[in-house]
């Protein structure tokens, strides 16, 4: 019935979401990413992306945290400060578009730079096999490149909608070896590849397209902004109703834990709560707008 690799629950809300609650009116700036599950999106200001590269190299912490394979950066708030820049003005026309598909604020939820390096394929170090993220559709990703990348340095690797149904049969998915060797299964044209120039940036749907972080080649790495985004209620009370607290002086160094506060609800009476929320949001607007 639905071929990612989520939740069943998970994917029945977005299910009732999209037909419930999303403007239905076609939106062809956001065409892509509702109908193939990413969208491309404009060159981030190169200013910003140097800023915000000269930034990393001022310090090592002790809090970048290193898993094999890749360094997670500590978030400080000088990089706070040059991601939400990046945020409010470079992505502000496709968030916009966003919020009005989603009948939804659209919110800054997750900030994450990681440093991806050479590690045996065999082994899962950084989602470097083909997942769905495990959070409701409302929280999408955004890919920044902080350098140039090609082939040999490790992309995402990500499907389109259209093609799902037939990998997903392909590759079952209780063999979490064949979804590490699913390069083996299919020609390396099937599967669409984030390579790009520096400052190229990507919207996706990670939690219903299937995806993969490439791995590097010996001696290379990749550099890379994720920024996570949400949709939440406009009213301030139904916020608070779902412990979403943000104000300007909140860390984003803290795990992406505000997107799982959102996207990640813990039991069924949780998830039904978030869906009236939201539901209830629509029907307000639509009051508005009459």
């Amino acid at each position: 019935m639905f071929y990612n690799f989520n939740s069943f629950t998970y994917n029945l809300f977005n299910k009732f979401y999209k037909l419930l609650i999303c403007n239905q009116d076609q939106i062809s700036e956001l065409n892509q990413f509702i109908h193939k599950g990413y969208q491309k999106l404009k060159t981030i200001d190169l200013n910003k992306i140097n800023s915000l590269n000269n930034e990393l190299l001022k310090f090592k912490s002790k809090k970048n945290q290193m898993i094999e394979g890749q360094v997670r950066f500590e978030i400080t708030p000088e990089i706070t400060r040059i991601v939400k820049k990046i945020f409010f003005e470079d992505l502000r026309g496709i968030t916009a578009k966003m919020e009005t598909y989603y009948n939804a604020k659209i919110i800054l939820s997750g900030i994450m730079i990681t440093r991806n390096q050479s590690v045996p394929t065999s082994k899962e170090t950084f989602s470097n096999y083909l997942h769905n993220d495990a959070y409701l559709f409302t929280c999408n990703q955004i890919f920044i490149n902080l350098m140039d990348v090609n082939h040999e340095n490790g992309p995402l690797h990500y499907l389109e909608f259209d093609q799902q149904k037939k990998f997903v049969k392909k590759i079952n998915f209780f063999s979490i070896l064949k979804r590490y060797f699913y390069k083996n299964y299919f020609h390396q044209n099937d599967i669409n590849h984030n390579v790009g120039k520096i400052g190229n940036a990507l919207l996706v749907n990670t939690s219903e397209l299937i995806h993969a972080a490439g791995t590097p080649l010996d001696g290379y790495h990749r550099d890379i902004l994720f920024l996570e985004i949400a949709a939440i209620p406009n009213c301030k009370k139904k916020q608070n109703k779902m412990n979403i607290n943000i104000d300007e002086n909140f860390s984003y160094n803290e795990s992406l834990a505000l997107t799982k506060v959102i996207a990640k609800p813990k039991n069924i009476k949780t998830l039904l709560k978030y869906f009236f929320y939201n539901f209830l949001e629509k029907k307000n607007l639509k009051k508005i707008n009459i």
